[in-house]
């Protein structure tokens, strides 16, 4: 089972609580929904420490964790000295000026710091999943933020 997080994907994307607390609830929600009384749990990207923090909570309720490039902490944050922070934050100008653009430029930029050995075919069609599955008012706070 997978379900796209609040503001991303299939879900409202004009949200105002993109916080950690609202997104481990989703999960709780749509795990009690399906019934699901121990399963694996696999988070990717911003995926993961919401999948941490479930089974921290739940531990009796995951079976097994599966964490795939993941991080704790927004770009921001995560930002070890000055150089990274400001790289961070050029990084932050694009998404909020360029995300729901029509030329796929800056996407495919982005889409190539995630995928460095992509084929083109892969790179394109990561950037236009992009822009299909959030606006720029939700993917900067997931960038900057989380």
């Amino acid at each position: 089972m997978s379900f796209p997080n609040r503001g991303n994907g299939v879900s409202d994307w004009d949200v105002e609580n993109l916080s950690l607390d609202a997104w481990v609830s989703d999960l709780e929600t749509v795990v009690d929904a399906a019934g699901l009384d121990r399963f694996p749990l696999l988070g990717m990207s911003q995926g993961c420490a919401i999948s941490v923090a479930f089974a921290v909570r739940h531990p009796e309720r995951v079976s097994h964790l599966i964490l795939y490039v993941g991080f704790a902490r927004g770009a921001y944050r995560r930002a070890k000295n000055e150089f990274e922070l400001q790289k961070a934050k050029a990084l932050a100008t694009l998404i909020r000026t360029g995300w729901g653009e029509e030329s796929p430029a800056f996407r495919q930029l982005f889409s190539s710091l995630f995928m460095p050995g992509g084929t083109q075919e892969q790179l394109q069609k990561f950037a236009e999943r992009q822009r299909k599955t959030t606006s720029a008012e939700c993917a900067l706070p997931l960038f900057r933020d989380h």
